[in-house]
This record gives C-alpha cells, sequence and structure tokens, in this order.
C-alpha cells in the first residue's frame, strides 16, 4: 500500500493517527523549556490513576499488516453511543509492532474508537476496551475493561459479526471487507500528511 493511501482512508488515518500519538504540549514531558525529552525507557510502570503503561519503542520505521476494513450498521448499543455513536460504523482491524498486537479502529463520521486484542479462539477475536494508545504507550486501564468480540468465518477468516458486552450482535456486511497487505512508515512521515510538525524523537 501506498503512503499516500493512508491519508486517504479515513479508517487508516485513525490507526496512523493513534499510532503517531498526538502529543499536546501540556502532556509532553520536558526536560528543560527548549528540549522536549527524548529518552525512551522500556520500563512498564503505573501511573497516578493506576493505570499500567508499557511504553512503546522508537524505530525508525513500523510496519502494520494484514489490514481488514469492514462496514455495519449499529442501533441502540449504549457502548458505541457513548464512544463515538450509533449508525453506520466503518471497521478496520490491523497487526501492529505494538508488542505484536492486533488493532481493532472503528470510525463513525468523525469520531473514532480503537483498542486492543484481548484473547482469541473459537471462531472469535476477543478485544478489550482497557488496552489502548497514549501518548507513545500501550496503556492497561482495568476499570475500563469491557469486551468487543468479532466473530470470524473459519472458512476465509473474513469478520462476519461484532458485538459489544452482552448487547446482541451486528452483522457485518460481507459486501464492504477489503485486505490490503502491508505498510511500512516513519512516524514523521505520518505526521507530515497530517499536517503536523516533526516530531524530535523520530528523527
Amino acid at each position: 500500500m501506498l503512503l499516500d493511501d493512508v491519508a486517504e482512508n479515513s479508517v487508516e488515518v485513525s490507526e496512523a493517527t493513534s499510532m503517531v500519538g498526538e502529543y499536546s504540549e501540556a502532556s509532553r514531558p520536558e526536560t528543560s523549556e527548549e528540549e522536549p525529552d527524548l529518552s525512551y525507557s522500556n520500563t512498564d510502570y503505573y501511573d497516578e490513576q493506576g493505570r499500567l503503561h508499557y511504553p512503546i519503542e522508537i524505530r525508525p520505521t513500523y510496519t502494520f499488516s494484514d489490514f481488514v476494513y469492514f462496514d455495519f450498521t449499529s442501533e441502540e448499543c449504549d457502548f458505541l453511543e457513548a464512544n463515538i455513536g450509533n449508525g453506520l460504523i466503518h471497521g478496520l482491524m490491523v497487526q501492529t509492532e505494538i508488542y505484536g498486537e492486533l488493532m481493532i479502529v472503528l470510525k463513525n463520521e468523525d469520531r473514532y474508537f480503537s483498542c486492543f486484542l484481548n484473547g482469541g479462539g473459537g471462531g472469535e477475536y476477543r478485544f478489550s476496551a482497557h488496552k489502548f494508545i497514549e501518548g507513545f504507550d500501550l496503556v492497561k486501564d482495568f476499570d475500563l475493561k469491557f469486551p468487543i468480540n468479532v466473530a470470524i468465518d473459519r472458512e476465509n477468516d473474513d469478520p462476519v459479526s461484532i458485538a459489544f458486552g452482552g448487547q446482541p450482535a451486528f452483522s457485518i456486511d460481507q459486501e464492504s471487507i477489503n485486505r490490503e497487505d502491508s505498510i511500512t512508515v516513519s512516524v514523521n512521515e505520518l505526521r507530515a500528511h497530517f499536517g503536523l510538525e516533526p516530531d524530535p524523537r523520530f528523527e
């Protein structure tokens, strides 16, 4: 997949901007007023809210692979209503180099939600809302543990339905399923596409 395709595909933009980690000046740790903290620690840690952080290794490039796009229409789903709203939802499952984790991204108009796989087997992928990216860490917030289960057709590995918590599953539009192989890009290449300044950590 070409880098231009990332900028053109709205769901991939969600994945990419999650990976870029739009670090605000207010939240960025600094070692001085002029120079941002360029250090990287591979040490897991708990923040003041008791959330477990796994720092993501800073690399020249990152590879995303096994893109699976799909659409479904949701109604009266409390979880979606609270996060991105109900209606026509565009979905993406993609393999990342973030601790080898599989990510799901859901998009409704200009609102996004993403989280990581929490398990699998038995013909389904089990994602959970408690595993997500913040800053440039993978974060686990066990207070947010909520299952998002994607049923898979075992013959062709296509997603069949998606369920949120104990609510009834929504059927995935089989005509909407599309696949892409992989893309390898740097964080600053992605930032440039989204009109963001380069991050010194990735230069």
